[in-house]
């Protein structure tokens, strides 16, 4: 699977925002919610399907997906949550990580310590 294929996570510490791609949704069955889950432990991130609503869920605009490569979620309490879970992650900062879909689980992990640092203007025109 090529890389722009595989499923994506980027994280941009700057504008705190955290990009779900297209690849990712599609490895998913493009569901109409996610879930995104946390281990600090374990320096992951999970992003999970459901097919409904929860407390914890996020709608899926799939409406920008018609136009862009990925959703976008700002929350500035989710970014410094993990900004604090990976050491070598700094502060205004884009990291990108691939993930591996987990059948079982309807989710796709992604191993922070995994990330890779990108620059704004490298990011900004493969958008």
């Amino acid at each position: 699977m090529s890389r722009w294929h595989s499923p994506m996570l980027v994280v941009d510490f700057k504008y705190n925002i955290i990009r779900i791609h297209r690849s990712t949704l599609d490895a998913l069955g493009n569901p109409e919610y996610v879930e995104i889950l946390v281990s600090p432990k374990h320096v992951r991130i999970g992003i999970r399907a459901h097919d409904k609503q929860t407390i914890t869920s996020q709608k899926v605009n799939s409406e920008s997906l018609l136009h862009q490569r990925s959703i976008q979620l700002y929350s500035t309490d989710l970014a410094r949550e993990l900004l604090e879970i990976n050491p070598k992650w700094k502060n205004d900062q884009i990291y990108r990580m691939e993930g591996v879909l987990i059948n079982s689980e309807n989710m796709v992990l992604f191993n922070g310590m995994d990330s890779e640092l990108i620059h704004s203007e490298e990011y900004a025109t493969a958008q």
